[in-house]
């Protein structure tokens, strides 16, 4: 389900790896809201079929402009070979934000 953040706002992305071989693995998993912020990356050991949550944070610039943005996750192994990936488009909405106020009044 999408969610609207305003400018300055934090958005939260929740993750699940499942290791679903036989052996650990060493594993990096990055996220970011495209076009709007870069989440970061992550790099963990995983044994064997075991499975974890990681959480990734960032906030919308104050600059954000109005719109519909994808989230896009991907999972490497520790040599950086793509292992899988997910996008799910349109997740986060910046709203247009309309208003207007008198800053000064001057009389002569």
């Amino acid at each position: 389900m999408p969610v609207t953040k305003n400018p300055g706002e934090t958005v939260t992305v929740n993750v699940v790896v499942e290791n679903t071989g036989n052996v650990s693995m060493d594993l990096v998993t990055s996220a970011n809201v495209v076009g709007l912020v870069d989440l970061g990356s992550q790099s963990f050991t995983l044994g064997a079929f075991q499975q974890t949550t990681l959480t990734f944070q960032g906030t919308i610039p104050s600059n954000a402009s109005p719109g519909d943005y994808d989230v896009y996750v991907e999972l490497r192994d520790s040599a950086g070979n793509l292992l899988d990936s997910v996008t799910l488009p349109g997740e986060v909405t910046i709203p247009a934000i309309t208003g207007a106020r008198i800053v000064s009044v001057t009389v002569s």
